[in-house]
């Protein structure tokens, strides 16, 4: 049986320091982020499901590969009030997976929002679409070459909590 939730209520009402104190006294003290993970605007709130992807880290890209297919996958398949969450190992200087193209497509999806622990870039652009955004650092790199996603939709560690 699936739960059916109102995110648009639950998003006024709820923040993370009540979640955080609920988790704890649910005997879940460790599901707060490091604090690394900063938000690109501090007046955005998200509220959904997490849809995850892993990423490792790589420094080339073999002859004919296509290292953003998985992420594409994920990207692709986002549904309205899906919440991204990309894992990098980070903090990271290498991986910036998140940026204003990725961000355009999830909002044409009906997403609400995504959590690095990897950098971001196009952090204008971002801004400007005013997608909610969480990131572990903001740098100009593609991740090409230097990280890809090798999982999607499966149990992932990000910025400390398991996702």
């Amino acid at each position: 049986m699936t739960t059916q939730f109102n995110f648009d209520a639950l998003k006024k009402t709820l923040y993370s320091a009540v979640l955080s104190d609920v988790l704890d006294s649910l005997g879940y003290p460790s599901q707060a982020m490091l604090p690394f993970i900063r938000p690109l605007d501090d007046s955005t709130v998200m509220f959904g499901r997490a849809r995850t992807g892993l990423f490792m880290n790589t420094y080339h890209v073999q002859e004919g590969e296509n290292p953003y297919e998985v992420e594409i996958a994920l990207i692709d398949d986002l549904k309205k009030d899906d919440v991204a969450v990309f894992g990098c190992t980070g903090p990271t200087t290498r991986i910036a997976p998140w940026g204003e193209l990725l961000t355009t497509a999830s909002i044409k999806r009906g997403a609400v929002g995504v959590v690095t622990d990897g950098l971001v870039r196009d952090v204008r652009q971002i801004r400007m679409l005013g997608f909610p955004t969480f990131h572990g650092g903001i740098g100009p790199l593609d991740s090409r070459g230097r990280g890809k996603m090798i999982l999607r939709d499966t149990p992932i560690e990000c910025a400390g909590v398991k996702v």
